[in-house]
């Protein structure tokens, strides 16, 4: 029998994204799909688009909660999956119609696997491909894994759902660098890391985004709560390098970002503080 795949989205006022969202997903060319919806407290439309959709196709369930942000919504869709392999999706991005497909491929070439793909940067008005450097299949040494270049992101990849250990999970309200906590202890599990040098998932950019939007206090707290879990539950003196570096990318673009937005006292004060 072929493997379940749950597809994780979380989702939080993409009213406007996330017909193409799901349409791209109940499209995909690997069907024994679970998908997973996750309605955190949205305050537009979005909640009701879920439920429609879920009476379109049989294979969406949909959970409601209170806002409670990304990474709590994805561990309510982690307990709930019951899927060999498991996807996560961005609610106001969309796939290429054999992402599940390619990436199965590749997953099912060995137990505790991670498969990864390319992208495009969807710009609205244009679309640029991201490629990854890395030509070495599979990656097994963890160090590795970690520091490729794109393994920051979730949404790019397939995990074998031996990897995922909830139990594991910290509990923790963030927004911001998440993915990368989660990808933490993901990969601690994980034994080969595949990929497809394919872009198979469209990032879309958009300027009211959580990633993109103006800096807020909460951003800098989750920072600095991800970066302190991540360095207390890992021993490996390369990989706590990688995560102060990513710190360290991440602070200077904060900083960027509020000389932009004109909040330089306060918020440069406040960071001062952690």
């Amino acid at each position: 029998m072929e493997p379940l795949v749950s597809i994780i989205i979380p989702v939080f006022n993409v009213e406007l994204y996330l017909d193409q969202c799901l349409t791209s997903v109940i499209r995909q060319t690997y069907k024994h799909l679970e998908i997973i919806l996750v309605d955190d407290g949205s305050t537009d439309t979005t909640g009701e688009l879920c439920d429609k959709w879920a009476t379109i196709d049989s294979r969406i369930k949909v959970f409601h909660q209170s806002n409670s942000g990304t990474y709590q919504a994805r561990i309510a869709a982690l307990r709930a999956v019951s899927g060999e392999y498991v996807m996560f999706v961005d609610g106001d991005d969309y796939l290429a119609e054999n992402m599940a497909e390619l990436l199965l491929q590749e997953c099912q070439k060995s137990p505790y696997s991670i498969a990864s793909c390319d992208y495009y940067l969807d710009y609205g008005d244009r679309k640029t491909a991201q490629a990854h450097t890395t030509s070495t299949v599979p990656v097994t040494d963890r160090c590795k894994m970690l520091t490729d270049n794109f393994n920051s992101f979730l949404w790019n990849k397939m995990f074998s759902a031996t990897v995922i250990r909830v139990a594991e999970l910290p509990d923790l309200a963030v927004n911001y660098k998440e993915d990368v906590l989660l990808l933490h202890f993901f990969f601690r599990n994980a034994k080969a890391l595949y990929f497809v040098h394919q872009p198979l998932y469209y990032y879309r950019r958009r300027s009211a985004s959580l990633t993109s939007n103006r800096v807020k206090e909460e951003y800098i707290n989750d920072i600095s709560l991800v970066l302190n879990t991540l360095l207390e539950t890992e021993k490996d003196e390369a990989i706590k390098d990688y995560y102060a570096a990513i710190l360290i990318n991440t602070v200077t673009v904060l900083v960027k970002n509020i000389l932009i937005t004109g909040d330089c006292i306060d918020k440069i004060g406040y960071m001062r503080t952690w």
